[in-house]
């Protein structure tokens, strides 16, 4: 799971967030929610997914990002994980800050 939480509107394609870092900036911006990505929101007692909230189309900061459509659900105060689209709904999270390097 990210760190903080997300509300969102079935009226509106724009996500808050509360102590989120859906950019991370290391002497430049990094994205660490990427265009394609899956949002979804997700089961505080068991890690499970509730609803895929939508794709994102943009990310404008750490506390806002643009979804390519409306959010399926109303959420609000709700535990998140970013997806890439191409693993499809596996339920398999993913730390897209942590990089592993193999040495050549």
């Amino acid at each position: 799971m990210y760190p903080g939480t997300i509300s969102a509107s079935t009226s509106s394609n724009v996500v808050t967030g509360i102590n989120t870092t859906f950019q991370l900036n290391n002497g430049g911006v990094v994205n660490q929610i990427m265009p394609g990505d899956i949002i979804r929101i997700i089961d505080r007692t068991n890690g499970s997914t509730i609803v895929d909230l939508g794709t994102v189309a943009s990310v404008q900061s750490n506390t806002s990002l643009t979804l390519t459509t409306n959010a399926k659900a109303n959420v609000s105060g709700a535990v998140y994980v970013a997806n890439p689209d191409s693993f499809g709904n596996t339920g398999m999270q993913f730390d897209t800050e942590t990089v592993i390097l193999h040495g050549t």
